[in-house]
This record gives C-alpha cells, sequence and structure tokens, in this order.
C-alpha cells in the first residue's frame, strides 16, 4: 500500500542551524552537491523557518531549483 513512500526525510531546527551560522540555503546546497538526490528523492523539512533572515528568499530559489 505504501510502497512508494520516501524513506529519507531530513528535519533541521533552523534555530540551531542558525547558533552554527547555516542558513537554509546552505543545507539545500549541501544536498544538492553531495547526494545524488536527482535519482533518489529526499525531503528537507524545515521547523521555525522563521529563524533564519533570508528564509523566503533562500526558499523561493530552492523551489526553483
Amino acid at each position: 500500500m505504501y510502497e512508494n513512500i520516501n524513506k529519507e526525510i531530513y528535519l533541521f531546527k533552523v534555530e540551531a542551524l542558525q547558533n552554527f551560522n547555516i542558513r537554509i540555503f546552505d543545507v539545500f546546497a549541501y544536498f544538492r552537491y553531495h547526494l545524488d538526490y536527482a535519482f533518489r528523492p529526499i525531503i528537507l523539512l524545515f521547523d521555525e523557518v522563521h529563524a533564519d533572515p533570508e528564509w523566503s528568499k533562500s526558499l523561493k530559489i530552492i523551489l526553483i531549483n
């Protein structure tokens, strides 16, 4: 029934990322560069996105890519 469920789900707490000066876009860039996501879909979840001052811009760029 759920054979096509994606098993690679990553959750990021943006407030914790901010402690290390990591932005949402940095996380996306890392996965894009280091993983071959074109052949295996992944899900990136971001909790408290408003903690990143550039969250809106980052998500728009990610959506386009």
